[in-house]
């Protein structure tokens, strides 16, 4: 790629690691190195455009958050990734909400993987260029998350998940309301394009059954009907083994959904925006297990051992 729109800026004090960056992706990319934060800033300053800005975390001086949090003021298009070795959890909040960082990559990491990322950022970075291409919000109507014509309607999946988390967008919490389709966008990630269709249709016939005109009764009613809380169940417990890594679940969420956040709303969500979904989510759930009956039932439906992992998590995401 020789087209200078699609450059792509690597930050990292680690000559060694340049020169083999350089080696691997320097046929596929056109790549601008860098060996320290002021050193990228300057080169921005002097009128260079970058698509891409691959930030190390731990650099001299300043360090990965610092720099692609003042990248992001003076291009604030540039697509931002940050690699590092020490993933920990206060590294990864700060790098979403100072950095604004559209993927995060653990050293070691697979070049492959890696490299799809870089061709990722550009191919986003010319979005946002045109600024034509940002998704809709996915909710029209400020009052409600059902309204006839809302784009929600056609996507059941996110609205038998959403009627679970739509109060925190109204008084008092009010979280804004991209907050939906950043939670439709980790379904597919947590579920993969053919099964999230799969059970998006399925979705539709639950809820097509119950056939509740407020959203806010979806979940009473499924609670009543033993099919469509089986189905509900399934959805809930295969969302909540993505947290059996707690901390590895929650970093992921959080990434996946200030992507979205970001794009939509120029907004982040922190770890309190975390607490008050996967309480709205999980909750019921946590009371249903302390239930012998209940218990049996999961078990029964989900594997032998499943009450117990889902009551692990529960206890670290419900902290009391």
């Amino acid at each position: 790629m020789s087209d200078s729109s699609s450059r792509v800026l690597i930050i990292d004090d680690d000559t060694n690691l340049l020169a083999g960056l350089q080696r691997v992706l320097g046929k596929r990319f056109d790549i601008v190195f860098a060996t320290g934060g002021q050193n990228a800033l300057d080169m921005i300053a002097d009128g260079n455009t970058f698509a891409v800005v691959l930030c190390d975390m731990r650099m001299p001086g300043m360090d990965g958050i610092e720099t692609l949090e003042r990248i992001t003021k003076v291009a604030p298009n540039t697509i931002r990734m940050m690699l590092t070795g020490n993933a920990d959890q206060k590294t990864v909040v700060d790098a979403v909400n100072r950095g604004h960082i559209y993927r995060f990559y653990n050293k070691p990491c697979s070049l492959t993987d890696l490299s799809a990322g870089i061709e990722a950022g550009i191919d986003e970075f010319h979005k946002k260029a045109d600024s034509s291409t940002l998704p809709e919000v996915a909710v029209q109507n400020p009052e409600s998350i059902q309204g006839p014509h809302s784009p929600l309607r056609n996507r059941f999946l996110l609205r038998l998940v959403s009627a679970k988390i739509s109060h925190l967008c109204q008084p008092p919490h009010s979280l804004p309301r991209c907050l939906y389709n950043a939670v439709d966008v980790y379904l597919q990630k947590v579920f993969g394009d053919i099964v999230y269709e799969e059970l998006n249709e399925e979705a539709g016939t639950v809820l097509s059954e119950i056939n509740c005109a407020d959203d806010l009764d979806i979940w009473p009613t499924i609670n009543k009907k033993r099919q469509s809380r089986r189905f509900a169940d399934t959805i809930l417990v295969k969302i909540l083994l993505h947290f059996e890594n707690f901390n590895a679940g929650k970093r992921t969420f959080l990434i996946n959904i200030n992507q979205v956040a970001m794009h939509e709303s120029s907004v982040t969500f922190d770890d309190s925006v975390f607490t008050l979904v996967f309480s709205a989510l999980f909750s019921q759930l946590r009371e249903d297990i302390k239930d012998n009956e209940a218990r049996v039932r999961l078990d029964f439906l989900f594997g032998n051992d499943i009450s117990a992992r889902l009551d692990k998590i529960l206890n670290q995401g419900l902290k009391t």
